[in-house]
């Protein structure tokens, strides 16, 4: 059974900053992917959570496309 490892944004950039602690990735960052729907997120309660499996596939695909 799959898990998805949700955390809230500043959770995402910690976990990213023990792996590569010069990240330019940022809450900012995070934010424009869930606004553009290149990331999901979870609502639940006053939390917004995103799924750290989906934010590495992100990062990870071969073709990105940046544009809206």
């Amino acid at each position: 059974m799959y898990i998805p490892k949700l955390r809230k944004k500043e959770q995402v950039i910690k976990e990213i900053k023990k792996i590569d602690p010069n990240t330019a990735v940022s809450g900012y960052l995070i934010n424009i992917l869930v606004k553009t729907g290149k990331i999901s997120k979870v609502d639940y309660g006053n939390a917004h959570l995103v799924n750290l499996d989906e934010l590495a596939e992100f990062f990870t695909k071969k073709e990105q496309k940046w544009k809206n």
